[in-house]
């Protein structure tokens, strides 16, 4: 078995989880679709619970992995200029955004027992390095605060990138000509916001 055999049950498991839920797929419905016996998803995964949790923990780092990257590529440590830029990335890569956001919002389904604290992370995926940007400009404000502000921020990017990668529903919300301009607008309005609040 090799590592490619795992990355191609884990993609294939991650489209098939996020479209139908844990318990609406299958093992041998996602060994038919990787081309793969049952067996090779045993070996790697031992189990469907375990393929689902480390299919959600691969989707999470990745994510993070991806945040990272565009972190340390930025010469100024600028939450406005970091925030948007994670913003384009997530648009860049419409397609995975809305895979993972489905992941995630299919998981009601998850046996009760299966352990949920699959990630080491605090606050959402690469929320870190928005705390990073945030501290270096106001390294007096408690971590409650900073905290909020991520999450306020992070929630516009997310909420902004989805809506731009839905071309129907972005059609039917906005009227604007330029929507990207309009939502890039936005987020940096309540970037201004945020720290207006941090400030107080």
């Amino acid at each position: 078995m090799t590592e490619n055999t795992k990355d191609k049950i884990l993609g294939f498991a991650h489209k098939l989880f996020a479209e139908k839920g844990f318990t609406g797929v299958s093992v041998r419905e996602i060994a038919k679709i990787c081309g793969c016996n049952i067996a090779a998803i045993n070996y790697h995964f031992t189990n469907k619970e375990n393929l689902y949790l480390q299919t959600m923990q691969h989707s999470i780092e990745r994510t993070e992995v991806d945040i990272k990257a565009i972190f340390d590529s930025l010469e100024e440590k600028d939450i406005d200029l970091f925030a948007l830029k994670v913003f384009d990335h997530f648009l860049n890569n419409g397609e995975d955004l809305r895979t993972g956001f489905k992941l995630i919002l299919s998981n009601s389904d998850i046996p009760s027992k299966m352990p949920l604290n699959i990630s080491r992370f605090k606050g959402p995926p690469g929320g870190e390095y928005f705390d990073i940007c945030l501290r270096e400009q106001f390294p007096n404000i408690i971590d409650s605060d900073i905290d909020w502000a991520v999450r306020t921020i992070f929630t516009q990017v997310i909420h902004k990138s989805l809506i731009l990668c839905n071309k129907e529903l972005c059609s039917k919300l906005l009227s604007e000509d330029k929507p990207e301009e309009l939502m890039r607008s936005d987020i940096s309005r309540v970037i201004k916001m945020v720290k207006q609040e941090l400030n107080s």
